[in-house]
C-alpha cells in the first residue's frame, strides 16, 4: 500500500539526513516537517531504523486518488446540467490528457492567429513523442526582441496540476487581453512562452495507462532508447530519470541520487535526457528574464540557492522582492529552494546561474495532498 507520511525533522541536520534516504520525497515540507510518499513496509522500516518519527497523511494514496476522481466527475456533471459555475477560464471540468494538451496548443494558434504561435521543442521524447509549447504575445509573427518569460509544468509526470496551471495561465492572458490593463501590457512588451507537459511519456502513462505515481521520464538502461512498451512495464516502473535533476547547475550535488530507482535520479550525465535539453535549447534561444517551473504542492514560491551550500545569490535582494510580491498575490510563502530541502540539478539552478534569467519553483494547488499527484 502506498502512503502519504509526514516525517518529523525538527532541525536541518535531520532534514538533511532523511535526503540521503533515497526515499519518494513529496515536494512537501515545512519548518519541522517533510511529506515522503512511502511504498510498504521497507521505506516505513529504513524510516524508523534512522530513527525518524511520522504521522500518517493518507494511508492509502491510490485509494484516495479514486476518491477524488469521483469527486471530479460530481464536478464535472454539476457544471454541465448548470447547478454550478466553471471557474477556469478554459471552462475545463477534468484533467487533461495529453492529446488534449496537444489539441488545445494548436486551436488556440488557430484561434488567436496574431496572438499565439505553436512552437515545437528540439527534441522528441525518449518514446518518440513531440514536446510542443505555444508563444504568447501582440503580433507574435513578427520579430520585435521583446523579452521572453517562459511557464512550464509535469517535469514530474503525476502533478497533474502543474501542467493545468500553465495551460490555465495561456487561456487567462488570451481571454483578458485587452480586458485586463495588466494583462494588455504584458502582451504589449513581452512574449510568454508555455510548455505545458514537459515530460509527456511519464505524464501519458501516469494519466492514462494506470499507474498514477509515476514521477520520472521513460529512460530504462543508461544511454539506450525503451523499446515499445518498455516504460509501463510494472518491473520497470521505479525507473527512469528525474528531470528536475538533470539540469547542468550543480549536477550531481546534494539531494540528487545516483540510484537508478531512486525517485531523485539524477541521470547518468548532466543534460542527458531530451526533455531537459529541451528547455535548455529554448530558454538559449530566448531573452528569458524570468521563468517559473510549476509544481505540487505546498503553496511556495522558491528561489534559488536550490541547496544551502551554494550561498546566496548575486541577486538575492531582487530576486527576494520578486518572489515576495508574487507570493503576496496569493498568500504563498516565499523562500530559498532550500529551504524545502536540499535539491541540485533543478530547472533554475541552471537557468539562473547560466543565463541570469530569474527562475522560480512554484509549489502550488493546496497545502494538502488533494489532487497533488505529489
Amino acid at each position: 500500500m502506498i502512503q502519504l507520511l509526514r516525517i518529523n525533522t525538527p532541525t536541518t541536520a535531520d532534514r538533511k539526513r532523511l535526503n540521503t534516504l533515497d526515499l519518494d520525497l513529496a515536494e512537501s515540507a515545512g519548518k519541522n516537517y517533510v511529506d515522503v510518499v512511502a511504498y510498504g513496509n521497507q521505506d516505513r522500516r529504513l524510516l524508523q531504523r534512522a530513527g525518524f518519527t511520522w504521522s500518517t497523511i493518507e494511508d492509502d494514496l491510490v485509494g484516495a486518488d479514486q476518491d477524488r476522481e469521483k469527486a471530479d466527475r460530481a464536478y464535472a456533471t454539476a457544471v454541465k446540467t448548470r447547478a454550478i459555475l466553471a471557474t477556469l477560464p478554459s471552462g475545463r471540468t477534468a484533467y487533461r490528457t495529453l492529446s488534449d494538451y496537444t489539441n488545445e496548443l494548436a486551436s488556440l494558434a488557430s484561434q488567436y492567429p496574431t496572438k499565439v504561435k505553436q512552437i515545437t521543442l528540439k527534441n522528441t521524447s525518449l518514446e518518440g513523442r513531440t514536446v510542443r509549447g505555444i508563444e504568447i504575445s501582440r503580433d507574435v509573427n513578427v520579430s520585435s526582441g521583446k523579452p521572453a518569460f517562459i511557464m512550464m509544468g509535469l517535469h514530474h509526470a503525476r502533478e497533474w496540476p502543474s501542467g493545468e496551471l500553465t495551460m490555465e495561465f495561456a487561456y487567462d492572458l488570451l481571454k483578458n487581453d485587452g480586458v485586463d490593463a495588466r494583462i494588455t501590457n504584458i502582451l504589449e512588451k513581452s512574449r510568454v512562452i508555455f510548455v505545458p507537459v514537459v515530460n509527456p511519456d511519464g505524464f501519458n502513462l501516469s494519466r492514462t495507462l494506470g499507474y498514477e505515481m509515476k514521477r520520472k521520464n521513460c529512460r530504462i538502461t543508461n544511454g539506450q532508447i525503451p523499446t515499445t512498451g518498455q516504460c509501463a512495464l510494472s518491473s520497470n516502473q521505479s525507473r527512469g530519470t528525474d528531470l528536475n535533476r538533470n539540469y547542468a547547475g550543480f549536477w550531481g550535488g546534494p539531494g540528487a541520487s545516483t540510484s537508478l530507482t531512486s525517485e531523485t535520479y539524477r541521470g547518468a550525465s548532466a543534460f542527458s535526457e531530451p526533455e531537459s535539453r529541451n528547455i535548455q535549447a529554448l530558454v538559449s534561444a530566448n531573452q528569458v528574464t524570468t521563468l517559473i517551473t510549476n509544481h505540487t504542492y505546498s503553496n511556495l514560491v522558491l528561489r534559488e540557492p536550490g541547496y544551502a551550500g551554494a550561498g546566496n545569490t548575486p541577486d538575492e535582494t531582487l530576486y527576494k522582492s520578486l518572489g515576495d510580491q508574487m507570493a503576496a498575490q496569493n498568500g504563498y510563502d516565499s523562500q530559498f529552494g532550500y529551504e524545502l530541502y536540499d535539491t541540485t540539478g533543478t530547472t533554475e539552478d541552471w537557468s539562473y546561474y547560466a543565463t541570469g534569467g530569474l527562475g522560480f519553483t512554484y509549489m502550488e494547488i493546496g497545502r494538502a495532498s488533494c489532487r497533488e499527484r505529489v
